[in-house]
């Protein structure tokens, strides 16, 4: 009986450790996913508007600013750990669409880690493990 309660409860903590795993996971992927949108959409409308654009990432908000005004804002799911290599913590995007300076963004929740890399002249990022 004691051989049978143990099993259970080995398996059940396997489990649960799994879970927490693929729940952070999906919120590194979440979070990678608003960044990018976020990029994405600055960068259009940079493009459309003929004008420089910036994004901030601080308190968990992830803010868009065109032409020094705010165009648009979005949360961030709480403990996810973000740091920048950009200058002042903003990433800037130049009148053509294009990222002017390049850097990383790192994003962590618990043991998953992700980065985001800028890369110059491009207007792209990809993601690396």
């Amino acid at each position: 009986m004691l051989i049978v309660i143990f099993i259970v409860s080995i398996i059940s903590f396997t489990m649960i450790v799994k879970t927490i795993t693929i729940y952070n996971t999906m919120k590194v992927n979440n979070t990678i996913n608003l960044i990018g949108s976020s990029y994405n959409f600055l960068q259009t409308k940079a493009i459309i508007n003929n004008e420089k654009g910036y994004i901030v990432i601080e308190n968990n908000k992830i803010s868009a600013f065109l032409n020094n005004k705010l165009i648009g804002e979005r949360k961030i799911e709480k403990n996810i750990n973000i740091t920048m290599s950009f200058k002042n913590n903003q990433i800037h995007i130049n009148k053509n669409g294009n990222i002017a300076s390049a850097g990383h963004i790192l994003i962590n929740c618990g043991k998953i880690k992700r980065k985001m890399i800028f890369t110059i002249g491009q207007g792209r990022y990809y993601v690396q493990k």
